[in-house]
């Protein structure tokens, strides 16, 4: 089975604590930011940068 695809949208604070947990638990985050500084830490942290949040929500199930 494939494993679920998450997608967040301006990761700060708590979407940033977010993504960690939930790569850890092995599932693929999609995340965009317009704030560059914030869409480095989450690349930083095992996010897939998307250019759009519509390529999110393309590339996410949840």
């Amino acid at each position: 089975m494939a494993q679920d695809r998450i997608g967040i949208i301006g990761p700060g604070r708590m979407g940033l604590a977010m993504l960690k947990h939930l790569k850890k638990a092995g599932f693929n985050i999609t995340v965009y930011d317009v704030n560059e500084a914030q869409l480095g830490k989450a690349i930083d942290a095992g996010g897939i940068e998307a250019g759009s949040p519509r390529e999110v929500g393309e590339n996410s199930d949840y």
